[in-house]
């Protein structure tokens, strides 16, 4: 089973996941259930950073997230032990799982704070996990210039890269419908960040055993989920995928299908495109568009370089869909949402092998065409010879015409091409032989040798009627006489 079927089958979990009802208690006790939050500050040893300011940056933040969050988060603020305070310190954007405290499944969210040195001061850097789903988010930094500001600048990095937690409860055509982590417990300040149309989601599936624990988490590639409209029970997500992707399929065990809101922190992402087939080429020079997502309209962003990449910026919205051409040919639709990882590879369809095939097959039309319009011009100069009674001047037109090729040569040249045309994508092969099967069909309905056994007819007549007409001697002119 390839990777694309493995894709397709688990977003069809996803979608048969979320047709099945979910009792109205069940709802109920997701949207009422608070986020179990864990925060882990690790400050450098820098005299400034004190143990004693240590302690109050941590009741400070749990008296902040008590003020602004409220109900929706039960938080708690760890010290670490020494080993992952030197991980979280040394490179929190390399923190895997295994390197948080053993009760982690304990909570829904975890975010490990590092307070480092930064160029002009101090840098707070935090990064999220997102414990249902494995998912770590990007590290989000903000520089701090005094530590008098460093609750403050912590509590921020906090929140940005807090990313809420929807259920999927249904699906409608390219509509999806999904319910929020805490969505019926209020916020105390009310400018805090809440869902709102056109914020971005990315589905995931969470797969569990018997007893409800995590078995493996995956994410649907190249798919995203853009908020549409939001009520007080549920918001509705326009589904935008690469995949071209089932609305239903079964499942065995238990599936929850879930999707995470995504907080890009980056400016721009790297789209490198490859061929999905063994050895995996890089497709340079293939033209990429952006196409607005609620129309067809596109415009030309640019093109892959030698090494088969385009970085992307972003845009005025957060997901931009990028339409990858080759040609005239359609090759994929990727949604992206730039920022979001520094670079992204795409495994879409060697089209290199279809542009040789369709350069031969245009050259062999075209020299069809070319030979179709000299047959009729010169079957005309014959015909015209002939008409004048210059039969040797036909002959000579005739003998070019039948130098032309045979139609049974053009097809083993074509055939032999075809042989050599070697094509191991299943889609890109079908597309390679209905070039070689619409030229055979052209030339077989259009080109032949009869122009030139016609005239060869025509200048044979010709000959006999010449042969058959008596020469009659010219007549002499009597003397005259005086």
């Amino acid at each position: 089973m390839n990777r694309i079927t493995r894709v397709l089958i688990a977003f069809g979990l996803l979608c048969g996941a979320a047709a099945v009802a979910t009792p109205a208690r069940a709802q109920s006790v997701w949207e009422l259930t608070p986020y179990r939050v864990r925060l882990i500050v690790a400050l450098a040893p820098t005299p400034e950073l004190t143990p004693e300011l240590a302690a109050r940056l941590r009741q400070g933040l749990l008296d902040r997230a008590e003020a602004v969050v409220g109900a929706k988060w039960n938080a708690e603020v760890l010290e670490p032990e020494p080993r992952l305070r030197h991980r979280i310190l040394a490179d929190v954007a390399s923190l895997t799982f295994e390197d948080l405290p053993s009760d982690t499944d304990a909570f829904d969210k975890v975010v490990c704070v590092a307070v480092v040195p930064g160029p002009t001061g101090l840098e707070v850097q935090a990064r999220e996990l997102d414990v249902r789903t494995r998912v770590f988010s990007r590290v989000v930094r903000l520089p701090v210039w005094q530590t008098g500001k460093l609750l403050d600048t912590i509590f921020r990095a906090v929140v940005d890269g807090f990313t809420p937690l929807a259920r999927v409860v249904g699906t409608q055509g390219q509509q999806v419908t999904l319910r929020l982590r805490a969505a019926e417990l209020p916020t105390r300040d009310p400018s805090l960040p809440q869902v709102a149309p056109g914020d971005v989601f990315q589905p995931m599936i969470r797969y569990e055993d018997r007893a409800g624990k995590l078995r493996k988490a995956i994410s649907i590639p190249w798919t995203f989920l853009v908020v549409e409209q939001c009520d007080d029970e549920a918001f509705t997500a326009a589904l935008h995928s690469a995949l071209m992707s089932p609305m239903s399929g079964r499942h065995r065990g238990r599936v929850d299908p879930l999707a995470l809101a995504v907080r890009p922190t980056g400016d721009t992402t790297r789209v490198v495109l490859r061929g999905r087939v063994e050895p995996f080429p890089i497709l340079a020079n293939y033209k990429i568009y952006e196409q607005e997502l609620n129309s067809r309209k596109t415009r030309l962003l640019g093109q892959t370089d030698m090494n088969g990449g385009i970085d992307v910026g972003r845009g005025d919205a957060a997901l931009r869909l990028l339409v990858v051409k080759s040609g005239r040919v359609l090759l994929a639709r990727l949604p992206l949402v730039p920022g979001l990882e520094p670079e992204l590879t795409a495994e879409i369809r060697d089209d290199d092998q279809r542009l040789v095939a369709e350069g031969f097959t245009n050259a062999m039309q075209f020299q069809l065409i070319d030979l179709i319009v000299q047959q009729r011009i010169m079957s005309k100069y014959v015909q015209d010879f002939l008409d004048e009674g210059k039969v040797k001047e036909a002959e000579k037109l005739v003998a070019e015409l039948r130098a032309f090729p045979a139609p049974e040569e053009l097809i083993r040249e074509i055939n032999t091409e075809q042989t050599r045309t070697i094509v191991e994508d299943k889609w890109t092969k079908k597309k390679v032989d209905e070039l070689f099967d619409d030229t055979r069909s052209f030339l077989r309905k259009h080109y032949s040798t009869e122009p030139a056994a016609a005239m060869d007819r025509a200048v044979a007549a010709a000959q006999r009627a010449a042969r058959e007409t008596p020469r009659t001697e010219p007549r002499k002119e009597a003397p005259r006489t005086k």
